[in-house]
């Protein structure tokens, strides 16, 4: 699906490193395509710091999570209960 195709390179092209200065060691994103149900997770960010900088590590995560939900074309497609499949809507970031 193109959609699928276009999420997929725009996830790749965007560069997941918060800042040059961070402690931050090691860091993957991973994102749920496809069917997502409403309340599971769609995305996961894990990030690796020495011990002594936990606090960065987190602010990392938070930093790399504004960029992909800025930076990423990630469309979703809405429908409700008791919706017919045809009156579904794509969204884009939403």
């Amino acid at each position: 699906m193109a959609i699928i195709q276009h999420t997929q390179q725009s996830l790749t092209r965007s560069e997941h490193q918060p800042d040059s200065q961070s402690p931050l060691i090691r860091c993957a994103v991973h994102y749920r395509i496809g069917v997502v149900p409403v309340g599971e997770p769609s995305i996961a960010i894990a990030v690796s710091s020495p011990p002594s900088h936990r606090k960065e590590a987190f602010v990392a995560c938070e930093r790399i999570l504004e960029q992909v939900k800025r930076k990423a074309q990630i469309w979703k497609r809405e429908y409700y209960k008791g919706m017919d499949d045809s009156e579904a809507e794509w969204k884009a970031n939403a």
